[in-house]
C-alpha cells in the first residue's frame, strides 16, 4: 500500500518473514536532487542543497546516509539542540537507522570520543565537536562526509573582518579532507561586512562558495518542472495594518529624537566622503564604528530598538523605555494606551479560527496575548526559550490532538525547528527586515493564511512592504499575496 507520508513516499511491505514493515521512497523532485549530488559528488564537488521549508530536508539526509554515502563513516552537523534531539530521534525511531550516535555538551568527554570512533554516523553540534576533536584531531581522520544543516547559519549576518560564526573559522580546516555536504532552506538572503569606511552588502550564496572550497549549488530552481509543485501548500498572504493613533503618535515623537542624534553624529564625521556615505547608509550609523561621539552613536541605535518596543510590547512596558529614553513623562502618560491595537487584532483573528499559531519577537507580548485569550476561555499552549524540551513536545502534541479551539503563542526562540501543519492560521505579531527568517516563519504551518501584523502609518508598514515584496521575488512557487487589510482599533 502506497501512502504520502510528509515529504516522502511510504510503502506498506511484507518482509520475507510476513511482517508488514514501511519502506521509504524519494518523490521526483528528490530522486532529483540525490542524483546531482552524487554527481556533484563523484567529480569532487561539494554540494550546496537549496530545498524549501518542508519539502524534505532530513528526508534527504536519511538517503545520504543510506545510499549516496552507505558504507561511509559520516558527521552530521546541527546549529541547534533541538534540530540535534529531533533529528536523531528521527533517524533512530523512524528510519531505524542502527549505527548512529549522538554527541552533546551533556556526554563526557570520554562518551563523544567513544561515540566519534565507534558510529559510522555522528550526530553533533560545531562547538560540542569542535571542542572534542580540536586537541585531537585523528578523531575525524576516518569521516569521509560531513553534511551541514541549515549551512547558511555559518554566516554572521553582520561582520567587521570574519564572515563565519564560531566555530567555524577553525572547524571548517578540520574538515577539508572530507566531501562537504550542505543543506539550507534558502540561500537568497545578503548578509553585512563592515570594511574600513562603508556597509557592503553581500549574497549570502556568494559567501558560501568561498568559504567552502570546490562547492556547487542544486537551487530551488532546478526542480520546478518537476512533481514539486504537486506537494507545495501555498502560503495565502495578507499584510494587514493597524490603524492605532497613538501608536502613530509614539513612532513620530521617537523618530523626531533618532533623527536629531543622527545629524549630530553626521555633523561630528569631518571626513567628507564618509560624511557621504552616513547620510545615504543607515546601517554604517547603526555599527558603532565611527569615530564620533560614543553616547551619540549609543543614543541613535537605541531608539531603533526603542521603536520596535513600542511596535511589539503592551504600554507599560515600552512606557519604561520611552521614559529612559527622555520622552516627556506627562506626554507619555496621556498618550500611551496600555494595551495597543495589535494585541486586539490578533486576538480578534485567532477567535474567528479553530487553530492559530501567533509568533512574536518578546515574553512580554506573549504573556499579554495569553492572559488576553484566556480571559475569553480559548485555550493556549505557550511555547518559548525558557520552556524544556519535554514540555514543548508535550505542548505541541496536546495543540496537535485538541479537537476544539486552540491558540499556540510561540516566541521567536520557541519558533525554531517547529512544524505546524494543524494551523489554519499563522499570525507574524512584528516582523524584521531579514527576509530567509520572515519567510521561515511562515512556513511553520505549511500553507494556510497568515497575516503580518504591521501599524499604519508608520515606518513599520514601509517595512513589512519591503519584505513582502521580496518574499513574493524570492518564493513565488509557495506564496500567494492577497491585498492588504486595514483594521481599525
Amino acid at each position: 500500500e502506497k501512502k504520502h507520508v510528509f515529504y516522502h513516499y511510504c510503502y506498506l511491505v511484507q518482509n520475507q518473514y510476513g511482517i508488514a514493515v514501511m519502506e521509504f521512497h524519494p518523490r521526483e523532485y528528490q530522486s532529483y536532487i540525490l542524483q546531482r549530488t552524487k554527481e556533484l559528488v563523484n567529480t569532487s564537488l561539494n554540494p550546496l542543497i537549496e530545498l524549501d521549508c518542508g519539502a524534505g530536508k532530513r528526508f534527504l539526509q536519511y538517503m545520504l546516509v543510506k545510499d549516496i554515502f552507505q558504507d561511509r563513516k559520516i558527521l552530521l552537523i546541527m546549529q541547534a539542540s533541538t534540530s540535534l534531539y529531533e533529528t536523531f530521534r528521527y533517524f533512530r525511531d523512524t528510519f531505524k537507522v542502527k549505527d548512529i550516535g549522538m554527541i552533546d555538551s551533556r556526554k563526557s568527554t570520554r562518551q563523544r570520543v567513544y561515540v566519534l570512533k565507534s558510529c559510522r554516523v555522528v550526530i553533533c553540534l560545531p562547538q560540542t565537536l569542535f571542542n572534542t576533536v580540536k586537541t585531537n584531531i585523528e578523531l575525524l581522520q576516518d569521516f569521509e562526509v560531513c553534511i551541514i544543516n541549515e549551512v547558511d547559519q555559518l554566516i554572521r549576518r553582520t561582520s567587521q573582518s570574519y564572515v563565519l560564526k564560531q566555530p567555524y573559522g577553525k572547524l571548517l580546516p578540520l574538515l577539508s579532507h572530507m566531501r562537504i555536504v550542505g543543506m539550507s532552506g534558502t540561500l537568497r538572503d545578503e548578509h553585512y561586512v563592515l570594511d574600513a569606511e562603508q556597509i557592503r552588502i553581500k549574497n549570502e550564496l556568494q559567501t558560501l562558495l568561498h568559504e567552502i572550497p570546490n562547492s556547487a549549488l542544486i537551487s530551488m530552481d532546478e526542480i520546478q518542472d518537476s512533481d514539486f509543485g504537486d506537494f507545495v501548500k501555498k502560503i495565502n498572504l495578507i499584510p494587514t495594518g493597524v490603524d492605532d493613533q497613538s501608536i502613530i503618535s509614539l513612532t513620530t515623537e521617537l523618530e523626531a529624537h533618532i533623527q536629531d542624534f543622527r545629524n549630530q553624529i553626521i555633523e561630528q564625521l569631518e571626513n567628507p566622503y564618509l560624511k557621504k556615505q552616513a547620510k545615504q547608509n543607515t546601517q554604517l550609523l547603526l555599527s558603532g564604528s565611527l569615530n564620533v561621539d560614543e553616547t551619540l552613536q549609543k543614543k541613535y541605535s537605541q531608539g531603533y530598538l526603542i521603536r520596535k518596543y513600542i511596535w511589539s510590547l503592551p504600554g507599560d512596558v515600552s512606557y519604561r523605555h520611552l521614559l529612559r529614553y527622555g520622552i516627556d513623562a506627562s506626554w507619555l502618560g496621556k498618550t500611551i494606551k496600555e494595551i495597543p491595537g495589535k494585541f486586539h487584532v490578533a486576538v480578534d483573528l485567532v477567535s474567528k479560527e479553530k487553530k492559530s499559531v501567533i509568533i512574536c519577537s518578546y515574553l512580554a507580548s506573549c504573556d499579554l496575548l495569553e492572559r488576553m485569550l484566556n480571559a475569553r476561555d480559548i485555550p493556549t499552549i505557550k511555547i518559548t526559550g525558557r520552556i524544556g524540551h519535554s514540555k514543548r513536545d508535550e505542548a505541541l502534541e496536546s495543540f496537535k490532538n485538541y479537537d476544539g479551539m486552540m491558540v499556540a503563542i510561540i516566541s521567536n526562540v520557541g519558533e525554531r525547528d517547529l512544524d505546524i501543519p494543524q494551523a489554519e492560521l499563522l499570525i507574524v505579531f512584528d516582523v524584521i527586515r531579514t527576509t530567509k527568517t520572515v519567510y521561515q516563519k511562515l512556513k511553520r504551518i505549511r500553507g494556510g493564511t497568515c497575516r503580518i501584523l504591521f501599524y499604519m502609518d508608520t515606518s513599520e508598514e514601509k517595512k513589512v512592504r519591503s519584505v513582502v515584496h521580496k518574499l513574493m521575488d524570492r518564493y513565488p512557487w509557495s506564496t500567494e499575496l492577497n491585498q492588504i487589510e486595514y483594521i481599525k482599533k
